[in-house]
């Protein structure tokens, strides 16, 4: 930032000349959707991963929420506190991850490939089930997104096949034949 011969603290320079860096204690910015606002706590875990390590993941946990909403795209500013040993990380990069605000057990998942449509304000969707051979369109009621995953909270019982590949070409009623089945959730 400063060429050989510049003087150093000259009363009014704004030039920087080195910045001393620690590692070791990270802090991640992210945006989280004003709508997701409300579930988020100081010391929630995170984890997240970056493209620079592929297929490794880096957990933190939540140190600050802006107390103020973002008007250009009512998100919220989350600063996290990620523990950087050994020291892989650096500053600058890109991440992707998830916030950890609460866990459910026995929860009824089905992919987003399995939906005919979907109304995610209103929570609703349809999808094709398969009885005896046969595929039957079925309004469900839909809850949280996880991934490619969508939790199904009524419509549907565990167990139920469902249609997740070529439903379009599908009509109610239509005979159908199952080629494999995916391990589900």
């Amino acid at each position: 930032n400063v060429n050989v011969g510049d003087l150093v603290g000259e009363p009014g320079a704004t030039r920087l000349m080195f910045q001393i860096v620690d590692n070791r204690l990270l802090d991640l910015t992210v945006t989280v959707p004003s709508i997701e606002m409300g579930r988020l706590r100081l010391g929630q875990p995170l984890t997240f991963h970056t493209d620079a390590f592929p297929g490794k993941t880096f957990s933190g946990k939540i140190k600050f929420i802006n107390p103020a909403v973002s008007e250009a795209d009512r998100s919220v500013k989350v600063i996290a506190e990620v523990p950087n040993s050994p020291e892989v990380l650096k500053g600058g990069l890109y991440a992707k991850g998830r916030i950890i605000t609460g866990q459910r057990r026995d929860v009824l998942q089905i992919p987003r490939s399995a939906l005919l449509s979907w109304d995610v304000g209103a929570k609703k969707g349809e999808v094709f089930i398969v009885r005896q051979d046969q595929a039957f369109r079925q309004a469900i009621q839909t809850g949280s997104l996880s991934g490619d995953w969508v939790e199904v909270v009524s419509g549907i019982q565990k167990g139920e096949q469902v249609i997740t590949r070529g439903g379009f070409n599908v009509k109610n009623g239509d005979r159908v034949k199952i080629t494999s089945l995916n391990g589900g959730k």
